[in-house]
């Protein structure tokens, strides 16, 4: 069974997580701050009953270890589109 739970700014949709921008910029300062990896990032429209990725709102880190001001850049030039964000790194 899916479970879908929402807060302002925040979506659990089984065991994902989403963030409005907001939260992602906040998010990503506090894996800077853990020196947690980020490996990438990947914008979605989210509804109950929707999860609906977009590959031109998502980013790939690869390899590169200290890329939290790159993740908040991408963040930040994607804010005004109202996506939510699911941010992969180590924390999982």
């Amino acid at each position: 069974m899916d479970t879908y739970n929402q807060t302002p700014g925040f979506i659990q949709k089984n065991n994902t997580q989403f963030y409005n921008s907001q939260l992602a910029l906040r998010k990503i300062a506090a894996l800077q701050a853990n020196q947690t990896r980020i490996y990438g990032i990947d914008g979605f429209e989210l509804t109950e009953n929707k999860t609906q990725p977009f590959l031109e709102h998502s980013i790939d880190f690869g390899k590169s270890i200290d890329n939290w001001d790159q993740a908040s850049a991408f963040i930040e030039a994607k804010a005004h589109l109202g996506l939510m964000f699911e941010i992969i790194s180590d924390e999982y």
